[in-house]
């Protein structure tokens, strides 16, 4: 109970209070070590910045009781959360790992949903790359730099599988609206949301099915937030972790192509000081068409 309150430090003093009582108590130490640290290398304080490599070190640095096969799989199941959050190469041995731990531990929610969750993502990682390949061999999708105190964060918009929320963002960006936001929050090892002091006066549709193309909510995306459908206007997110999970209730629209460091290095009330477009597709207005059907006005 003390856990799932987020009373992390107290559930820990009672797990090892019942391991001191029965020692060896295999109860005590899956939750101590499976349910409990191994989860908390991919946490941190709301607001705070995404550091892989601190995580990585604290990982290394742990030490598990002799003769505690259950503690080990603690350990291991830390290490597989960070490579499922941190993606890209690291899926492969994510998923792998999970699925033995599930075999061991499939009772448990959480480890039967990561480890379900990383072979859906391993695969989409890869027909996501293919996607990425056919994106390159183009080279003409859009491009908009944002200037964060953080260092500059270079996005790649995908105007062929969602061009109405390109346009949108596109839209805002050549308007100024992004000059001198602020991050609202971060969610470590999870993403980055950007706030936004004031109401547009519209939203745009929800691209969803139709002509458009899902794409994946993988660590180093952008999307719109929204509250429900048809709901998104210009507040937004970036991944600085693997977000699949979530990915059914928003719109991803493009990805970093340089950056990732600077995004994850993101804290709540970090600026962005300014976002300005690097490059569009000749031919495209960049005007999006708002939720009720009707054009965007230029200057609105």
């Amino acid at each position: 109970d003390r856990r799932q309150l987020g009373r992390t430090a107290a559930a820990l003093d009672a797990y090892d209070a019942a391991a001191r009582v029965v020692p060896g108590l295999p109860e005590a130490s899956f939750g101590a070590w499976v349910q409990t640290r191994g989860p908390a290398f991919v946490q941190g304080p709301a607001g705070e910045a995404t550091d892989y490599e601190a995580a990585r070190a604290a990982w290394g640095a742990t030490v598990v009781p002799d003769g505690d096969p259950v503690a080990a799989d603690g350990l291991a199941y830390g290490r597989a959360l960070l490579d499922l959050a941190e993606g890209g190469e690291h899926l492969t041995r994510a998923a792998e790992a999970l699925a033995s731990l599930k075999a061991r531990y499939g009772f448990d929610q959480l480890v039967a949903f990561s480890a379900e969750r990383a072979s859906k993502t391993l695969q989409d990682w890869g027909a996501e790359r293919q996607r990425r390949r056919q994106d390159a061999e183009r080279d003409d999708l859009p491009r908009v730099r944002l200037v964060t105190d953080r260092g500059p964060i270079l996005l790649e918009l995908f105007e062929d599988d969602v061009p109405n929320t390109v346009f949108q963002f596109v839209h805002l960006v050549r308007k100024g609206t992004y000059d001198g936001a602020t991050i609202g929050t971060t969610i470590p090892f999870l993403a980055a949301l950007a706030a936004l002091d004031r109401d547009l006066g519209y939203t745009i549709p929800t691209e969803r099915g139709g002509s458009a193309r899902f794409r994946g909510a993988f660590r180093g995306v952008i999307g719109f937030l929204g509250t429900a459908r048809d709901s998104e206007a210009a507040a937004f997110f970036l991944t600085t972790g693997t977000a699949t999970n979530l990915e059914d209730e928003y719109v991803v629209f493009g990805r970093i192509v340089e950056g990732q460091v600077a995004a994850d290095a993101l804290r709540r009330g970090d600026v962005i000081q300014r976002a300005e477009v690097v490059r569009l597709r000749p031919g495209s207005t960049y005007r999006p068409v708002d939720a009720r059907g009707e054009l965007v006005p230029a200057g609105d």
